[in-house]
């Protein structure tokens, strides 16, 4: 719903598995909420599903991720595709799609739910019926209204929950006034929140990376 998806969209996703972790898990869980038909694959089959299916939103981790997908179907981004939903870094993403509206979508690796964007630089809203989410002094561990480490205790969840879980993520605060683009009146996560700021990096088939 914070995306504007329907049933009438159909989802195409890029997003690679793996170091991905949640992105990848929850994207056609995200679609299937929306009802959206979604397809999720790597570069090459998702670019030629780009030929084969009418792909209204297309899903990245970045800007890397989406030229790779253009370069694999060597051509633009179809007309149809109105929305381009990024799970990382966004920098130059719009560049690559002019036209496009591109929404982030991000949740800490350990969580069970990806945040989202309901226009850009809105902020990631979150679920106060199912979690807490509040702001950490790296230093001390203790709560602040300021910037600081994102921290979450899960409500809603069956199995393992997280309880004061520290995710490792720097942000600049919670928002919780009302959202200028869709008027909900959630805590929202910064947009520009910094993934594994606080957390050492493991190695993975010799490359060091974060798993978030």
């Amino acid at each position: 719903q914070v995306l504007g998806l329907s049933d009438q969209d159909v989802l195409v996703s890029a997003v690679p598995s793996g170091t991905s972790g949640l992105a990848a898990f929850a994207l056609p869980y995200a679609a299937l909420g929306a009802g959206a038909p979604s397809l999720h694959a790597g570069p090459r089959a998702a670019a030629d599903a780009l030929d084969s299916l009418p792909a209204t939103v297309v899903a990245v981790r970045d800007a890397a991720g989406l030229d790779a997908l253009l370069d694999a179907r060597g051509d633009t981004l179809p007309t149809s595709v109105h929305t381009v939903l990024v799970t990382g870094d966004r920098t130059g993403v719009s560049e690559l799609a002019p036209g496009a509206r591109v929404l982030r979508l991000w949740g800490p690796a350990e969580g069970r739910w990806l945040w989202a964007e309901c226009e850009e630089g809105s902020g990631l809203h979150t679920y106060p019926d199912l979690e807490v989410v509040e702001t950490l002094d790296p230093a001390t561990g203790e709560s602040t209204t300021g910037a600081g480490e994102l921290a979450i205790t899960q409500l809603g969840v069956y199995g393992s929950a997280l309880a004061r879980w520290r995710s490792g993520a720097v942000h600049d605060g919670l928002q919780t006034g009302t959202c200028p683009g869709c008027g909900r009146t959630v805590p929202r996560v910064p947009s520009d929140v910094r993934p594994g700021a606080l957390v050492t990096p493991a190695e993975v088939g010799g490359e060091r990376v974060l798993l978030d």
